[in-house]
């Protein structure tokens, strides 16, 4: 919703939806028993820390997660994170947060989008409609059963009647 939102458009929202944001409850004085001696209830008071709200848009819960793993079990490490550190490795970044800054940065410099490049089908039609086969360039191949129109079943059932009379002679 963030990148949503920092793109241009509108997207309506409440900053109390945002990580950072929390509500103070206002104490209520009570006498010996526990009643309230104050009946004017103060309002909860609200308060957004943004710096918060920054730390976990550059990840920084999932790099402490990922540090505590990493001092844990190396298994588990190795299967949660493995592209991970890859990635960190590949873009020369030595945290998360690093790696998300660097992306910021990359797409603030050059924020149009890289168009693919159009390549050639690589499905191929083995056997055409009704029961078109197709494959692709692994040798992969598949199915597509099509509609028939009613004359035409009603045409191969004919055929198919035809030649077993013709099997048994009648």
């Amino acid at each position: 919703m963030k990148g949503a939102n920092d793109g241009g458009l509108f997207v309506p929202h409440s900053e109390s939806r945002f990580p950072g944001y929390k509500v103070i409850k206002a104490e209520a004085v009570t006498n010996k028993r526990g009643k309230k001696v104050e009946e004017e209830a103060e309002k909860a008071k609200t308060e957004f820390n943004p710096a918060v709200h920054k730390d976990h848009i550059l990840g920084k819960h999932v790099q402490t997660y990922y540090d505590l793993l990493k001092k844990g079990d190396a298994n588990v490490f190795k299967r949660q994170f493995s592209q991970w550190t890859k990635c960190l490795e590949t873009s020369k970044a030595k945290t998360i947060m690093d790696l998300y800054t660097k992306a910021h940065a990359s797409i603030r410099s050059n924020p149009d989008r890289a168009a693919k490049k159009a390549g050639k089908p690589t499905r191929n039609v083995v056997s055409k409609a009704p029961a078109l086969v197709q494959s692709d360039s692994k040798g992969r191949k598949w199915l597509r059963n099509k509609k028939t129109s009613t004359a035409a079943k009603k045409e191969r059932i004919a055929a198919l009647i035809a030649k077993v009379k013709a099997a048994y002679g009648n």
